[in-house]
C-alpha cells in the first residue's frame, strides 16, 4: 500500500499542534482530578488490656477486747479506729492476761487485698448495726451493738506494681445492760470492687 507523503507528513504540520495540546491538557486535567478527588482518612487502634484479679483475704478479726463483768461496764461504748489508732474508751475496764481470743488488746480488723498497679478499687464495709450474740447469755439478756463503721476511703490502690495491700475496718461497740460471761460474736462482710 502506497503513503502519499502528503498525508504522513501532516501532523508535522504546524496547523493540528493546538489540537493535540488540547487534547493533552484534557488527559492531564482528568488524571489530576482522579488523584486529588479520594476521601481523606484516619486511622485508629482497638486495644484490650487485663488487670489483676481483685482479691481480699480476711487476716484478723475486729476484736473489741475481754472486759470485766462489772456492772460499771454495762452500756459502756469501745471504739476502734479502721487506720490503727489508740482506740478511744468511755469506761470499760479490761481484763488483763489471758483473754477470751489470742489477744487481749483490742484491735482492728484487717484484710489483705491484692490488685493490679494503679488500679483504683473501692472497699464496701457494713453500713447497719450488728448485733452481737452470746450463746451463754442468759434468756431476755440485752444485746450488744456494733455501728458507726469505718475504713478506708473510695478510691483505694495498690501503688507500685502488683500488689498485696491491707485495709483496715474499725467500728463502736455499745455493750448491753448485762455482762453475761462468754463471747460476743457476729459476722460482718467487706468487699471490693475495681473502679
Amino acid at each position: 500500500m502506497h503513503i502519499c507523503p502528503v498525508n504522513r507528513d501532516k501532523y508535522k504540520n504546524p496547523k493540528y499542534l493546538p489540537k493535540m495540546k488540547k487534547i493533552t491538557f484534557i488527559l492531564f486535567a482528568l488524571i489530576t482530578g482522579t488523584t486529588f478527588a479520594q476521601d481523606p482518612s484516619a486511622t485508629a487502634s482497638a486495644s484490650a488490656g487485663v488487670v489483676t484479679a481483685l482479691t481480699i483475704q480476711q487476716e484478723t478479726d475486729l476484736y473489741f477486747g475481754s472486759m470485766t463483768g462489772a456492772a460499771a461496764n454495762t452500756g459502756q461504748t469501745i471504739e476502734i479506729p479502721f487506720d490503727g489508732a489508740a482506740i478511744v474508751n468511755s469506761g470499760v475496764t479490761f481484763t488483763g492476761g489471758a483473754a477470751l481470743e489470742t489477744d487481749s488488746a483490742p484491735h482492728r480488723a484487717t484484710f489483705k487485698v491484692n490488685a493490679s498497679k494503679d488500679v483504683l478499687f473501692n472497699v464496701t464495709i457494713p453500713s447497719s448495726n450488728l448485733t452481737l450474740i452470746n450463746a451463754n447469755a442468759t434468756a431476755g439478756a440485752s444485746p450488744w451493738t456494733v455501728s458507726t463503721w469505718t475504713g478506708p476511703v473510695a478510691g483505694s490502690t495498690a501503688g507500685d506494681g502488683t500488689t498485696d495491700v491491707t485495709i483496715g475496718v474499725g467500728a463502736t461497740l455499745t455493750t448491753g445492760d448485762t455482762m453475761d460471761e462468754g463471747l460476743y460474736t457476729a459476722d460482718f462482710d467487706v468487699t471490693v470492687a475495681y473502679q
